[in-house]
C-alpha cells in the first residue's frame, strides 16, 4: 500500500479515477504537465486532494440547497462537496478537516474513511463551536483527503455490495436535516432561558431588599422607641431626684432660720427680766 502524491494524484484525476465531476475551473480542462497543477491554491496538495462546497443546506423542515449561509455561533449546517468522488477497488481515502477551519472553532463532526468503490458526493457536518460568525459559500474549501493505493482490488468494494443502489450516490441530506437541530447549542434558547431567569433572579432580589428593608427600618425604630423610652424614663426619675433634694435642703434651710429667730426672741424675753 502507498500514499499517492501530487503527480499520482494528477494523474488518477485526469483518468476521472477519483473525480468523475465537478472540478473547479480551470482544472477539469488542464493537461498532465500544466504546472497550475502544482500552485498553492490547486486542489492537488503535495499529498493530499481538497473538496469544495457544493449545496449547503440548514437543518430545517423546508431545508433548500442554498449556496451561501452565514454559520452563527452554535448553529450547524450540512454541506455536500461541489466533486462527485469515483474511487477504485484498489484505492481507499481517509478525510480531515482543513487546519484553517479548526483554527477558527468550526467543528466537522462526520469526516472519516472513503471504502473503495464508492460513487458519490460527500457529505460534511459543519457546527460553529467559535465565538464569531462564519460565512460559508460555494466553492470554499471543505475537506482535505489522502489517497492510499492498495496492493490489490478488494474482493467486493463499496458499490457491489450494494446491488440496485443508484450510483454516482446521490448525498442524502433528508435524515440529517431531520435529526440535527440548526441551533446545536441551543445558543438562542438558552439566552432567552438566561434573560428570563436573571429577570427572575433580579426581582426576587429586589423583593427581598424591599422586604429586609422595611423589616430593618422598623427593627431601626423599635430599638429608637425602646431606647429612647427608657432614657426619658432615667431623665425623669433623676429629675425628682434632684427636686426632692432641692425641697428638702430648702425646707431645712427655713427651719435652721426659725431656729435662729427663736433663739433670738428667748434671748431678748431673758434681758427684759
Amino acid at each position: 500500500m502507498k500514499q499517492l502524491r501530487d503527480f499520482d494524484l494528477v494523474d488518477k484525476l485526469l483518468a476521472k479515477q477519483l473525480i468523475s465531476e465537478g472540478l473547479p475551473e480551470p482544472y477539469c480542462n488542464l493537461t498532465a504537465h500544466d504546472p497550475i497543477w502544482y500552485s498553492k491554491d490547486s486542489p492537488v496538495q503535495p499529498s493530499s486532494l481538497d473538496l469544495h462546497v457544493g449545496e449547503i443546506y440548514i437543518p430545517t423542515e423546508e431545508a433548500k440547497p442554498l449556496e451561501y449561509y452565514c454559520l452563527s455561533a452554535g448553529q450547524t449546517v450540512i454541506i455536500t462537496s461541489s466533486e462527485v468522488l469515483n474511487i477504485p477497488s484498489n484505492i481507499s481515502a481517509f478525510g480531515y478537516p482543513p487546519d484553517a477551519l479548526s483554527q477558527i472553532g468550526i467543528l466537522m463532526v462526520n469526516l472519516g474513511h472513503i471504502d473503495p468503490g464508492w460513487q458519490g458526493k460527500i457529505k460534511f457536518v459543519l457546527i460553529n463551536v467559535g465565538k464569531q460568525d462564519y460565512p460559508i459559500k460555494k466553492n470554499d474549501l471543505v475537506g482535505t483527503f489522502l489517497f492510499f493505493e492498495l496492493d490489490e482490488n478488494v474482493v467486493k468494494n463499496y458499490k457491489d455490495r450494494r446491488p440496485g443502489s443508484i450510483f454516482p450516490s446521490p448525498p442524502s441530506v433528508a435524515k440529517p436535516i431531520k435529526a440535527l437541530s440548526k441551533d446545536f447549542l441551543d445558543v438562542d434558547k438558552r439566552a432567552n432561558s438566561i434573560v428570563k431567569r436573571t429577570v427572575n433572579r433580579f426581582a426576587v432580589i429586589n423583593g427581598l431588599i424591599g422586604t429586609l428593608f422595611v423589616a430593618i427600618i422598623t427593627v431601626i425604630g423599635y430599638l429608637f422607641n425602646y431606647n429612647s423610652s427608657g432614657k426619658i424614663n432615667d431623665i425623669k426619675i433623676e429629675i425628682q431626684s434632684i427636686k426632692k433634694d432641692y425641697e428638702y435642703h430648702k425646707l431645712k434651710n427655713e427651719v435652721d432660720s426659725l431656729k435662729k429667730i427663736t433663739t433670738k426672741l428667748d434671748a431678748i424675753k431673758v434681758d427684759k427680766k
